[in-house]
């Protein structure tokens, strides 16, 4: 269980098979987000996650395969470990009042502007447009 600040590179080692499948066979649509491209070089995104979560094992993969294919670079991406209890470690999930997860916070100039929690609404190219949406508003 990673808990914590992690580096992405973990989710890609041998104890996590599944994000890299999961990670190459999805295939995002990516068409709908070329209208508030330039959203995502303003925005962070948090993520909190457990890797024990089967939500968190199929979402992020799906998450990482769009801003990867959109060119979103690595630093605008933090990723926060929690264990089951969604409490420890302490900070971050009480700060942005974690429930579930995976939770995909936006950020714009530090301050929330949308998030998905555990699963979209639709797909998560559709929810994130819908976030960057009001920012473009």
């Amino acid at each position: 269980m990673e808990l914590g600040w992690v580096d992405r590179s973990i989710l890609h080692s041998p104890q996590y098979p599944a994000f890299d499948s999961v990670y190459t066979a999805y295939k995002p649509d990516l068409a709908m987000l070329n209208d508030v491209r330039t959203a995502f070089d303003s925005v962070r995104f948090l993520i909190v996650f457990g890797t024990w979560c089967s939500d968190s094992r199929r979402e992020m993969p799906r998450f990482f395969r769009i801003i990867d294919s959109l060119r979103v670079p690595e630093e605008h991406v933090r990723l926060y470990g929690v264990d089951r209890s969604k409490q420890y470690p302490e900070g971050i999930p009480q700060q942005y009042n974690i429930k579930k997860v995976p939770t995909i916070i936006v950020l714009d100039s530090g301050t929330e502007v949308g998030r998905i929690v555990e699963s979209p609404k639709t797909t998560i190219e559709q929810d994130l447009f819908e976030i960057f949406l009001t920012l473009m508003h």
